[in-house]
């Protein structure tokens, strides 16, 4: 479908789709959203489909590095509202 129609601009809620599907991923921070880091996002495949991307050895690569980020920011907001409910 995006390729047929060009899209220029679509939102994943997973990184799957989001690896799978476009030319950069984009991850933003918690409420309120930042951006905190972009991907560029390159398969060298003449003939990319969500299918094939995912077979490509470059798909876990992509996945492990944004899903270790995730993770870390995760982290650091769980701390951050951990010391919203200390009592003093």
């Amino acid at each position: 479908m995006w390729l047929q129609k060009q899209l220029r601009n679509c939102l994943f809620w997973h990184q799957p789709e989001a690896i799978s599907m476009s030319d950069r991923v984009i991850v933003l921070s918690q409420r309120p959203a930042t951006v905190k880091s972009i991907y560029e996002i390159d398969f060298e495949m003449e003939n990319r489909t969500p299918l094939n991307c995912r077979e490509n050895p470059k798909f876990s690569r992509y996945f492990n590095l944004m899903w270790r980020e995730l993770e870390k920011y995760d982290k650091a907001a769980n701390k951050d509202e951990e010391k919203k409910y200390i009592w003093r």
